[in-house]
Parts: structure tokens; C-alpha cells; sequence
């Protein structure tokens, strides 16, 4: 696992950040959006699929881990990612490995970001029912993710 600070507007920014404006801006003009939720690492795969109807990413690699956007009121597609199971069998024949996920895409409108601000996208399972939330951190927010290695973020 790889464990990131995330206090972007001063550090200058995640890795895996998807931009969600055209040209140059200052941080302190924009706001900040991350799919990995602190309190829940079951979702610790989850990302950002689509930003104001534009793809974030190709057809082969993960969402993104978090946007930063301009201020106003934007929507996301969330591809939440979770109840991960796996398992790996060797015997005289070989090895076998076997796996599965459960993901959804979900859309989310955030309205009226604010610059300096920092959300995270919060996950709520209730049985087999899953719910999204967004909480506004706060301006200049620290924000201390889990997020999980993966070949194409990196």
C-alpha cells in the first residue's frame, strides 16, 4: 500500500490528479476532489471515471484518484470498488488464481466548490445498498488518503 499526504495545494499536487480545466490556474483558484475515502478502505480502488460528461481516463486504467477543479458546481462519476476476494491455488498442474470485485458507477453533482477546499467522496454500504456522499473538508484542508498502488497510476 502506499500511503500519501495529501495537502495538495501546498505540495503542488497528487500523482494521478485529473485537471478539470483547460490552461494554467493557481491553486488557490481551485478546489480539490479525492475518490479515496479515509474512513472506508474497502474502497481504497475507487475513482474518479468522469468529470462534467469527459472521460478521465482510457478504457484500460483506473479512475482517477482525485480532480482538481475550478470553482462552481461540477459532476462526477464515481466508479466505486469494493468486496474484493482472491485467492491463488498451485498444484503439480500449475497455478491458478481467482478473484472478483464488486464495482458501480455512480454519478454525484458537488455543488458550489469552493477554492482552497477539499472533498472527499465518502461511501456508505447498507446491506447490498451502496450510498455516496461528498464532505467539504475545509479550506487548505489536510487530507491523508490510503491509496492503493496500481500499475497504471504510477
Amino acid at each position: 500500500m502506499l500511503f500519501a499526504t495529501a495537502n495538495a495545494f501546498a505540495d503542488g499536487g497528487m500523482s494521478y490528479e485529473y485537471q478539470g480545466f483547460k490552461g494554467k490556474h493557481p491553486f488557490s483558484d481551485t478546489a480539490l476532489l479525492f475518490a479515496a475515502d479515509d474512513h472506508n478502505p474497502a474502497f481504497g480502488y475507487s475513482g474518479i471515471v468522469m468529470f462534467d460528461g469527459k472521460k478521465t481516463s482510457g478504457f484500460w486504467s483506473p479512475g482517477r484518484n482525485s480532480a482538481r477543479v475550478l470553482p462552481g458546481t461540477h459532476t462526477f462519476v464515481i466508479r466505486a470498488d469494493w468486496d474484493h476476494t482472491g485467492s491463488i491455488t498451485g498444484s503439480t498442474t500449475g497455478v491458478t488464481a481467482t478473484g472478483s470485485s464488486k464495482t458501480l458507477d455512480v454519478e454525484i453533482e458537488v455543488k458550489d466548490m469552493k477554492p482552497l477546499h477539499v472533498y472527499v467522496v465518502r461511501y456508505h454500504l447498507d446491506g447490498e445498498k451502496l450510498g455516496l456522499s461528498v464532505e467539504d473538508l475545509g479550506e487548505r484542508a489536510k487530507y491523508q488518503p490510503n491509496l492503493i498502488t496500481r500499475a497504471a497510476a504510477f
